[in-house]
């Protein structure tokens, strides 16, 4: 069938293709052609039938044709070696511009994804070890932050992937991110350290035996990050806490002129560690870096010591700042230190008298990102911040933990799926309740994905176009009337 159509005249060709399902008949016949010339040419009866499975059939062919100008028939062989790949690699071709160029860029990700990389999954002592071989040798800034966004991208592939053609979760896509994030994190923090280190000496103080030990950092994981169920575009909410301001560094050797302040020694490290894993670079970013929640906010340190936060919280920590804090988590660095912290806190957060007032205050915060989505763009509709979407589950959940949390510690929960569990074992929802939570939710976070793999965009908004909204509603396994 495609070799008749490769064979007669170009109108007549067209039209054909579009009667198939192709909204370009023009475009998919120059793409048909040029994909007739590469090691696909003996494929191509697949190669439509999957796109028109495909979310965008124009789409597929296209990106389809730009990676395989970069193809060796070797690679193809391999592709076709389980007859699923084909449609598989059509899939993300018909969805996702963005994973497509990861593919055209590097010949070597196409071959690894589909002889085995798709079929992986990890978790963070993975991430992290397969980061230390990839950089404990590198002692360049630069170097390091291409290697951390390389990495970055080659998993991304593999998760995308895996997300798009069904091979996974939600639940898994959300905490592999996660994990991601915190390996990332905790790699760049160490290249940071050793920096520093060899700069200033290393961190000390005395214990209360007048004992020197060196001091520690961690890096807290907030929201998404804190709860495992990070996005393919979301920010990371992290703090930064060191052990004491109670010290100085070594200084370095020879030269104990360059002995710093505990504190100023933690900014630079802090400083740093974020711009590694957030600064733009030809290689992109490995993820955006918000320190909003911390002290203070954006007048706050960049790095606060267990005593100063604990000062913090225990004089000026608001409501909203206890609903944050439900979610806390060490991602990286120093785990133990994080912990520590965590304890120090949990009188804040969990309160063992009921507070209505916070509820208040939680409505109120609801209010005001619902006022400002409407003086944005009113029209739009956001999966994420719009009525009944992703945050309004959030803070129910949220709500009810800082209500009852402080005498029921099993709802204490930082996953908003495990949090509805929890809640409705305890009997503070009904099952009904969290049926319908858990369902919107799932479906929501899946939606808010598939929106975000498209371009690797930072949005929740369903596109208004309607080839955009069209090829989003059959990434959710959605089909129009005509059963395309």
């Amino acid at each position: 069938m495609i070799e008749e159509l490769l064979s007669i005249g170009e109108t007549e060709a067209s039209v054909k293709l579009q009667g198939m399902g192709f909204a370009d008949g023009k475009g998919a016949l120059k793409n048909l052609k040029l994909l007739s010339e590469t090691p696909f040419s003996s494929h191509l009866e697949s190669v439509v039938e999957g796109a028109l499975l495909s979310p965008s059939p124009d789409g597929a062919l296209n990106n389809l044709e730009t990676i395989a100008s970069g193809l060796s028939g070797s690679a193809i062989t391999a592709l076709m070696a389980d007859p699923l790949n084909i449609e598989r690699l059509l899939t993300v071709c018909g969805s996702s511009p963005f994973l497509s160029n990861i593919l055209t860029r590097d010949a070597a990700l196409f071959h690894w994804l589909f002889s085995g990389g798709l079929f992986e999954t990890k978790d963070y002592p993975v991430f992290r070890e397969e980061l230390r071989v990839r950089t404990d040798s590198i002692a360049d800034l630069d170097a390091m932050a291409k290697a951390l966004r390389v990495y970055k991208q080659k998993e991304y592939l593999r998760i995308g992937t895996r997300d798009l053609v069904g091979l996974t979760n939600v639940e898994e896509v959300t905490m592999e991110l996660s994990d991601l994030a915190g390996a990332s994190l905790d790699c760049a923090l160490e290249f940071s350290l050793k920096h520093h280190k060899g700069l200033y000496g290393s961190p000390f103080y005395k214990d209360e035996d007048g004992e020197a030990r060196e001091a520690g950092v961690a890096v807290m994981g907030l929201g998404k990050l804190g709860g495992r169920e990070l996005n393919f575009s979301s920010d990371i909410d992290i703090i930064y806490i060191y052990s004491t301001e109670k010290g100085e560094t070594s200084g370095a050797p020879g030269k104990p002129e360059t002995s710093l302040s505990l504190h100023a020694f933690f900014v630079k490290v802090s400083t740093m560690t974020g711009k590694l894993i957030s600064s733009v670079t030809g290689d992109g970013f490995v993820f955006r870096v918000d320190l909003n929640l911390r002290p203070e906010g954006k007048s706050g340190e960049m790095a606060n010591s267990l005593q100063s936060a604990e000062a913090y919280y225990e004089s000026w920590g608001q409501s909203w700042e206890r609903a944050a804090m439900i979610k806390a988590r060490p991602v990286a660095g120093d785990l133990s230190l994080g912990e520590e912290f965590l304890s120090m806190i949990r009188p804040f957060v969990f309160r063992r008298y009921l507070d209505f007032t916070a509820i208040e205050e939680v409505k109120t915060m609801k209010e005001k990102i619902d006022l400002s989505l409407l003086r944005r763009n009113p029209d739009a509709i956001d999966v994420k911040l719009g009525a009944g979407g992703i945050r309004e589950i959030e803070f129910f959940c949220q709500a009810l933990q800082l209500i009852h949390a402080g005498k029921n510690p099993e709802v204490r929960e930082r996953n908003t799926l495990n949090a509805i569990g929890k809640l409705k074992l305890k009997g503070f929802i009904k099952e009904s309740e969290a049926a319908v939570l858990r369902e919107g939710y799932v479906f929501l976070r899946n939606l808010e994905h598939r929106i975000q793999i498209v371009e690797g965009r930072q949005t929740q908004m369903i596109p208004p176009r309607p080839a955009e909204l069209e090829r989003l509603a059959r990434m959710m396994g959605f089909r129009d009337i005509e059963g395309r």
